[in-house]
Order: C-alpha cells, then sequence, then structure tokens
C-alpha cells in the first residue's frame, strides 16, 4: 500500500485483532513499526473514500517523515 507515493507500508505480524504494520519512507527507511487495530481497517473502505478516524490521524503524521 503507498500513501501519497511517499508512505510505503508491510504487515508483518497479526494476533489479537490487531496487525503489525512497518511503515517505510520512499527511500525504503523504516520509520516504525505500529500496531493497527483490526477495527480501524474494517470500518475504512477506499472505494467510498471513508477511512477510520484513529487510521487517518496516524498516516497524516507519517506522511511528515
Amino acid at each position: 500500500m503507498y500513501l501519497n507515493g511517499r508512505i510505503k507500508c508491510k504487515v508483518i505480524d497479526y494476533k489479537y485483532e490487531s496487525y503489525r504494520v512497518q511503515f517505510f519512507t520512499k527511500e525504503d527507511r523504516l520509520i516504525m513499526p505500529i500496531q493497527i487495530d483490526e477495527e480501524w481497517v474494517k470500518q475504512s473502505n477506499p472505494k467510498e473514500n471513508v477511512i477510520h478516524e484513529k487510521l487517518k490521524a496516524l498516516l497524516k503524521n507519517l506522511e511528515n517523515y
């Protein structure tokens, strides 16, 4: 998944209804690994441009890297 072509992410683990995700810059530098609740993903719908508020806030913060 890419966000504005500047941030890449990779799911590295899933347990207890949450994903462990690594985020990288466009230059493939690791920003940080983060736990993302499955609920955030289920309540997001890219086709309708709907994204869970906490996930949206996280991604906006990561755009600064």
